[in-house]
């Protein structure tokens, strides 16, 4: 698998919203409206079909399942307790904890794990990924609202998670995939769904070259590279040392640590942006960890494909 055919778009993307920062044709405020789009309702729709979407009966499915969370719940669990003792501000701490959970699953890991291990495991590949999409973006979202948001108040997160339109995308998905809601109706449903949710990345990315146009920080180099190396190394190892105990497949293996290896989400600029956290960090982490994932995702690819 290339994985720099599939690397090589986002940037083309990004670098259009570069571009048309630069040239003067789009002004800055359009970032906030970009982010909002893909925020308030192409993202929701996204997380809804690919939820929907998930066969929760396959064989060998649920103890897969299982251990995934298991090992991204201890990695995350373990990353809070780092963070928590270090001297970094509550926003970049945020930040921090924001880019090494959420990962470009949909658009980058996908892709690759379809070539990599065929349709015929694609279900497999969907569930597993559910784990690190859903664990990874939850804790996120509760560990923004405990640092940067508000008084450390059980009942303000509480309410303000489930406000949250990410939330509410994942779990009318997963309801409707349990209750197997299919057929004709549900196909008419699910045709603008996906076309709302394929805009998501796109947008995103655009609205991410746009902000980035003389935003580059060299201050945050250091802590950004420490995060790739967290997103795209630590964690894939981690889940592979927790496997040790658990009886997997090379298939689920395979497919568990590239789901965990992949670079941080783009959606994730979209996220910090509505969470006024440290955009040009973020910025930089999603643009160094996809570069560098064309290095570490062929490696994990030639060790289990």
């Amino acid at each position: 698998m290339n994985v720099f055919t599939i690397v090589l778009p986002i940037f083309l993307i990004i670098f259009g919203g570069y571009f048309f920062m630069w040239r003067g044709i789009i002004e800055r405020s359009w970032i906030h409206v970009l982010n909002a789009f893909v925020y308030y309702i192409s993202l929701p729709a996204l997380l809804l079909i690919s939820f929907w979407n998930i066969d929760w009966t396959a064989e060998g499915l649920l103890p897969t399942l299982g251990f995934n969370f298991l090992a991204v719940l201890a990695f995350a669990v373990l990353l809070f307790l780092i963070l928590s003792v270090t001297k970094l501000a509550p926003r970049l701490k945020a930040s921090v904890f924001l880019t090494v959970m959420v990962g470009n699953t949909v658009y980058i890991g996908f892709p690759i794990m379809q070539d990599a291990f065929g349709a015929v495991h694609f279900g497999q590949v969907a569930a597993i990924a559910t784990a690190h999409i859903l664990i990874g973006l939850v804790l996120a979202i509760m560990v923004i609202e405990y640092w940067a948001v508000r008084s450390k108040k059980a009942g303000v997160y509480v309410v303000d998670f489930l406000k949250n339109p990410l939330i509410h995308g994942v779990a009318i998905g997963t309801v409707l995939s349990l209750i197997g809601f299919n057929g004709y109706l549900a196909d008419i449903i699910k045709k603008p769904l996906s076309m709302l949710g394929a805009t998501a990345s796109p947008v995103a990315l655009f609205a991410l070259g746009a902000f980035m146009y003389g935003k580059f920080i060299q201050s945050h180099f250091k802590l950004t590279s420490i995060i790739v190396g967290l997103k795209l190394i630590a964690l894939p190892l981690f889940v592979l040392f927790i496997a040790n105990w658990f009886s997997l497949s090379s298939v689920s293996l395979g497919i568990s640590a590239l789901s965990a290896g992949v670079p941080v989400a783009v959606t994730v600029f979209v996220i910090a942006e509505q969470y006024k956290l440290d955009l040009a960090f973020v910025g930089n982490a999603i643009l160094l960890s996809t570069a560098a994932s064309i290095v570490t995702l062929s490696m994990f690819l030639l060790k289990f494909v």
